[in-house]
């Protein structure tokens, strides 16, 4: 929870000007694993509508439900036509999903080309790119340094720090899927740590990555249910 608190603040919303890609959707499999042991596996669709600014995940397994964000509202539906389950503030942005940030071509820089971060230094090290960025003196007492590195424009690997310059998340983001006009990782693995131990692991993979469908239009136009 903490280490998505970290991401949302340092998200800015972001405009892209001309943009041609406007919705993208893939199916998806979350891995998740705990420090003790525990592991939970979800699969599904996800579906994402820039304009709209709303992401939804159609969840297939363990159970059907559907998992809903809008700003940073998260709504859970568990029976299609049922009431909303469960509605609760979520500290992850829709701006700061990786569907928005391929969509706003702002993966590369994870999306802090225009935020409350400033760039200290670039270096090349073993073919990657490697950029610092710390906070602009203001926020310095409530967020860490980030690492980003990078292979030609394509993101490789993310770590956030937090302020005590312990590592609070590592990111690697893998296979990119060249095929549909849009850089977008077909796996990132996402490593999130407490007191510098290592606490969770979670591996999400994308498959069927398709860009500006219109045959699921309904999705991108979900309503949440009133009764």
């Amino acid at each position: 929870m903490r280490i998505f608190l970290l991401i949302s603040i340092i998200m800015l919303p972001i405009t892209s000007y001309g943009q041609h890609f406007y919705r993208v959707e893939a199916d998806f499999t979350i891995k998740e694993k705990l420090n003790d042991s525990l592991s939970q596996l979800t699969i599904g669709r996800a579906y994402y509508d820039q304009k709209r600014e709303n992401l939804l995940y159609q969840v297939s397994f363990p159970e059907p439900q559907i998992w809903f964000l809008s700003d940073s509202n998260f709504y859970r539906v568990q029976n299609e036509g049922d009431s909303v389950s469960r509605q609760t503030i979520s500290p992850l942005t829709v701006q700061a999903s990786v569907f928005n940030m391929v969509l706003s071509d702002q993966l590369g820089t994870f999306g802090l080309s225009d935020s409350m971060y400033q760039k200290v230094s670039t270096v090349n090290q073993g073919g990657m790119v490697i950029t610092t960025l710390e906070p602009l003196e203001a926020f310095k007492p409530y967020l860490g340094r980030v690492l980003i590195s990078r292979k030609g424009k394509l993101v490789q690997g993310v770590i956030l720090m937090d302020t005590a310059g312990e590592i609070a998340s590592k990111q690697f983001y893998r296979d990119y899927d060249l095929s549909g006009g849009l850089p977008f990782p077909r796996e990132i693995i996402q490593l999130s740590y407490q007191f510098g131990k290592q606490v969770s692991t979670r591996i999400t993979t994308f498959e069927n990555i398709q860009f500006n469908a219109e045959d699921t239009h309904q999705l991108y136009h979900y309503q949440l249910p009133t009764k």
